[in-house]
């Protein structure tokens, strides 16, 4: 029993990235558009949703390195594709 437990609090326990506008944890994962799954499928980008600023951010896995050019390409890419 204590397994399974330990199992719970690992779930809920879920290490999400922090958002760089507020400061706040983010709780939910948004869908990505065709072209950026399509075109940038080998980053580790993920977007994400801020419950409080009530945004769609992307951000990526820093243990993958730096990829700060691939954040503004995505950044450009959101602006053209008019997502919020």
């Amino acid at each position: 029993m204590n397994s399974d437990d330990e199992r719970q609090s690992k779930r809920r326990s879920t290490n999400y990235p922090i958002c760089p506008v507020c400061g706040h944890q983010f709780k939910y994962r948004c869908k990505r558009s065709l072209l950026v799954k399509t075109l940038l499928f080998w980053t580790p980008v993920k977007r994400y949703f801020c419950t409080h600023c009530a945004v769609c951010r992307y951000v990526f896995n820093p243990k993958y390195g730096d990829y700060s050019s691939v954040i503004l390409l995505l950044s450009c890419l959101q602006i053209v594709l008019g997502e919020s």
